[in-house]
């Protein structure tokens, strides 16, 4: 069944804003190979269109937290406590962590 362009539009609208293969393996910071492999066992949820996997930032994120959200806030209860700091070497890695 073939779609008048007007639909086509209207079907692809909640596309926007989803991200390619490569983007959602790079925003997780993990290979594309990697990544691949946990869309392939359902760790990772997209949408495939036509021969293209596409994904979603909120499940990228939702993914992340999943992962690391413990240690995430482990890491951010530990900051808050004034004798807890970070070496030089960890503040230049992540230098926002203290104004989150």
């Amino acid at each position: 069944m073939a779609l008048r362009s007007d639909e086509l539009h209207h079907n692809l609208q909640h596309l926007n804003g989803m991200l390619t293969t490569h983007e959602a393996a790079k925003q997780l910071d993990l290979s594309y190979w990697h990544f691949m492999h946990l869309v392939e066992k359902g760790r990772i949820p997209g949408v495939r269109v036509v021969d293209r996997w596409l994904f979603s930032p909120i499940d990228l994120d939702e993914y992340r937290r999943s992962r690391y959200g413990e240690l995430e806030d482990m890491a951010k209860t530990a900051l808050e406590h004034p004798a807890v700091g970070l070496t030089e070497k960890q503040e230049t890695i992540c230098p926002l962590s203290r104004q989150q």
